[in-house]
C-alpha cells in the first residue's frame, strides 16, 4: 500500500468514525488501537472537512476494502458504541476511586494499629505504674508501722529512765552525799 493509500484509508477511518457520532477521544483511541501513531491521528484530525469531501472519489476504492470493518462497525448502532464507551470511562473512573479509597483505608488501619499499640504501651505503663505505687504504699505502711512500733520502745525506754531518774538518782545522790 502507497503513502498516499495509507494516509487516505487513516482519512477515510476518520470521517466515518465521526459520521457515526463517535467523539473524537473515541476515534483517537479506536485508531490507535488499529496501529495508527499519535502523530498521524493528529494529522487527520488537523485536516478541514473539505479534504474528507475533496478526496472522497479516492477513498471509494480504499472504502470497498475497508468496508467489511464498516459493515461490521455499522451493525454496532451508535448508541451502543456510546452506551460501551460511558460503560469503560464510569468503570475506568470507578477503579481510580477504589483504589484511592483502598489507599485511605489502608492508612487509616496503620493509624488505628499505631493508636492501639501506644493504647497498649500507655496500659501497660499505667499498670507497671499502679503496681510500683501499690509497692511503695505497702513499703511506706510497713516503714510507718517500724517507726510506731520504735517510737513505743523509745517510750518505754524513757519511762524506765524516768522511774532511774525517779527512784535511782535521789538514791545515788544520798550516797554520795554520804561518802563526803
Amino acid at each position: 500500500m502507497s503513502e498516499r493509500d495509507y494516509y487516505n484509508n487513516l482519512l477515510l477511518e476518520v470521517k466515518n468514525l465521526r459520521n457515526y457520532g463517535l467523539s473524537d477521544e473515541y476515534v483517537f483511541d479506536e485508531l490507535i488501537t488499529k496501529g495508527y501513531s499519535e502523530e498521524e491521528i493528529n494529522w487527520a484530525f488537523g485536516q478541514p472537512d473539505e479534504t474528507f469531501q475533496n478526496e472522497e472519489e479516492d477513498f471509494d476504492e480504499n472504502f470497498q476494502e475497508q468496508g467489511d470493518y464498516f459493515t461490521e462497525v455499522g451493525n454496532i448502532s451508535t448508541e451502543q458504541m456510546i452506551y460501551e464507551k460511558v460503560e469503560e470511562i464510569v468503570d475506568t473512573l470507578i477503579d481510580e476511586k477504589w483504589e484511592e479509597l483502598v489507599k485511605e483505608v489502608k492508612k487509616i488501619i496503620v493509624f488505628k494499629e499505631r493508636i492501639e499499640k501506644k493504647l497498649e504501651r500507655t496500659r501497660n505503663d499505667f499498670d507497671i505504674l499502679n503496681d510500683d505505687f501499690l509497692k511503695m504504699r505497702n513499703n511506706f505502711e510497713i516503714r510507718i508501722n517500724q517507726c510506731n512500733k520504735n517510737i513505743d520502745t523509745a517510750i518505754d525506754l524513757l519511762s524506765g529512765v524516768k522511774l532511774v531518774g525517779i527512784k535511782v538518782i535521789p538514791e545515788f545522790v544520798e550516797c554520795v552525799s554520804s561518802l563526803r
